[in-house]
C-alpha cells in the first residue's frame, strides 16, 4: 500500500454578512460562495471528505459528498478560531486598537479578549490532523475548513509560527492548499505543502 497521503485543504467560499471576525459565527455561504467552492473542487479526486461543523463548510461538504458518493466525517476541531469579544465585529469596530495591532503583529502571543489562543487552535488542529493521517494513511482527503485552520497546518508543515504563516500565505475564499505526507524509513513524517488560489 502507498504510504503517501494527500490532503487538500479547501477554505469555504464567500459567506453571507461581509468581512468581519467571523470565527464561530455560523453564517451560510452566498450564491457566489457556492460557485467559488464548486469551481475549486471541480477537478478534485478524493477518497473521503472531512469538514468543519460550521455551515459555511459543512453544507458544501455534504452536497459534494452526496454527489461524489464519498464518506463524510464532520469534526468540530477543524472549525475556525473563536475570536471572543471580537466575534462578528469588523476590524474598524474594535475599540481597543492596541490589542488588535498586537494580535496582527504576534497572533501566537496575543489572544483576542475572551477568545481562543492561537496555541490552543494549533494544538486542536494538529491533534485532529494526526488522527486523520494515521487513520487514512495512503488516501486522498479533502478537508473543507477555514483560513485559521489552514494557516495552522501550513505553520506546522513549514516549521514556522502563525504570524509568518499569516504574512506569507494569503488564503482567499475557496483557496485550495495541498499537503503531501510521506512516511520515512524510520516512521517519520515528511510534509510538502503546495498552496494555490483559485484561477
Amino acid at each position: 500500500m502507498d504510504d503517501t497521503t494527500w490532503v487538500d485543504l479547501l477554505r469555504h467560499g464567500e459567506p453571507a454578512g461581509g468581512s468581519y471576525f467571523r470565527g464561530s459565527t455560523d453564517d451560510p455561504l452566498t450564491d457566489r460562495g457556492w460557485a467559488q467552492a464548486r469551481t475549486a473542487a471541480a477537478d478534485g479526486d478524493w477518497d473521503l471528505i472531512l469538514s468543519s461543523d460550521l455551515q459555511r463548510c459543512l453544507r458544501f461538504a455534504e452536497t459534494l459528498a452526496e454527489e461524489r458518493r464519498l464518506p463524510l466525517t464532520v469534526d468540530a476541531r477543524f472549525r475556525e478560531m473563536h475570536f471572543g469579544d471580537w466575534e462578528a465585529l469588523r476590524a474598524d469596530d474594535i475599540p481597543d486598537r492596541a490589542a488588535l495591532q498586537a494580535f496582527w503583529a504576534d497572533p501566537d502571543g496575543h489572544t483576542p479578549p475572551g477568545g481562543e489562543s492561537v496555541p490552543t487552535l494549533i494544538t486542536r488542529v494538529n491533534t485532529a490532523l494526526d488522527q486523520i493521517l494515521e487513520r487514512h494513511r495512503g488516501q486522498r482527503i479533502l478537508l473543507v475548513s477555514h483560513a485559521g485552520v489552514i494557516h495552522a497546518v501550513i505553520a506546522r508543515t513549514l516549521g514556522i509560527n502563525m504570524a509568518a504563516a499569516m504574512r506569507g500565505f494569503h488564503i482567499p475564499h475557496a483557496c485550495r492548499t495541498r499537503l503531501r505526507v510521506d512516511r520515512g524509513p524510520q516512521g517519520d513524517m515528511r510534509c510538502i505543502c503546495h498552496h494555490g488560489a483559485p484561477g
